[in-house]
């Protein structure tokens, strides 16, 4: 076991620590669709994209280093299509699928602005771009214009869908966010305030195609995750819960990413340095770090049969460019134990 500092406390870890990290801040991370082969890409601020190919052996686990690209700019997201094709976009106003072992990245998607997030609609066949541009874009890799452009009052900070359900968060002053039925994907089917009080950081969806346990939960930079559900007309359903802070309740960090279990239990990880498992249903906590790690966690995500959370530990720049982290950024990856993700019992 490793140890690792944070606030002046001693904390030890067992998570698995990926090799070969990129040395500069890394920015979003996804675990493949397949898990056989199991691969992870991650992205950076540093215009590198890097895949590792995962191995479990019983209770261990290792990665191995297998292919990297390059952006021409600062990478933000990142997304799978299938075990072979990858999408990376960011900064450089593009997204482009990355087929493994091809050094030549194929450009689909273009914008006037940044990419912050973009991701694919596999019951569409289709992806979808949100960006700072205000917005929402859908593209066929196969055509060079988009199939479909929504535009929205204000630059788009977080977005993600699960079919037939996408959200998307905005930079208003209300912080608003709109939800689209991707059955009609250019009418937007409903506009709220968000739940939360401050800025939007991070959005998920949740649920099946039935409406009636459809949502999305949003992370902010308070420190705050809100759990609202669509079809609740009585508002009891929908909550919102305190998360990464002190436990004094004096500092409140940032909430960087939310991914779901399959389950329908939820991971947050936040600028605190740890990560938390979660259950809607029954309104509590179901795994809870007693240690964090030495730089904010700024991304994770379960694989597709959740016996493995990747994270990765990096400066998140909320304390400014003079700040000087001592740590490098690093990955790691949990073996999740089927009792930390299981949903509670009804009484």
């Amino acid at each position: 076991k490793e140890k690792k500092k944070m606030f002046g406390s001693v904390v030890e870890t067992s998570d698995y620590s990926v090799p070969a990290v990129q040395e500069e801040d890394i920015s979003c991370l996804k675990l493949s669709p397949s898990v056989s082969p199991q691969y992870l890409i991650a992205g950076s601020w540093g215009n590198t994209a890097r895949c590792w190919q995962i191995q479990q052996s019983g209770a261990a686990i290792s990665a191995n280093p297998c292919a990297e690209i390059k952006m021409d700019d600062a990478i933000l997201s990142c997304d799978w299509i299938d075990n072979q094709r990858a999408i990376i976009a960011g900064v450089d106003k593009t997204a482009r699928i990355w087929t493994l072992g091809n050094p030549t990245l194929q450009t689909v998607a273009k914008h006037d602005l940044p990419i912050k997030k973009a991701i694919w609609i596999p019951e569409m066949n289709l992806m979808c771009t949100a960006s700072w541009d205000a917005t929402l874009r859908y593209w066929d890799p196969r055509n060079p214009n988009p199939v479909g452009v929504v535009k929205l009052p204000d630059k788009i900070f977080a977005m993600d869908a699960k079919y037939p359900l996408l959200v998307a968060a905005t930079s208003s002053a209300n912080r608003d966010v709109y939800i689209y039925d991707l059955n009609k994907p250019d009418k937007e089917f409903k506009k709220m305030d968000s739940p939360l009080k401050l800025q939007t950081r991070c959005v998920t969806c949740f649920g099946s195609k039935s409406a009636n346990d459809q949502g999305y939960t949003i992370g902010s930079v308070e420190g705050r995750v809100g759990v609202h559900y669509l079809n609740d007309p009585t508002g009891k359903q929908s909550f919102a819960f305190r998360c990464h802070r002190t436990a004094d309740n004096s500092v409140a960090y940032p909430v960087h990413d939310i991914k779901f279990s399959h389950l329908g239990t939820f991971a947050t990880c936040g600028a605190d340095g740890t990560y938390s498992f979660w259950d809607k249903d029954s309104k509590s906590k179901l795994k809870g770090l007693q240690k964090a790690y030495d730089q904010p966690l700024v991304a994770c995500d379960f694989n597709s049969d959740s016996t493995l959370f990747a994270f990765a530990s990096s400066y998140d720049w909320h304390l400014g460019h003079n700040y000087k982290p001592n740590s490098k950024p690093a990955i790691y990856i949990h073996k999740v134990l089927p009792s930390e993700i299981e949903k509670k019992q009804k009484k």
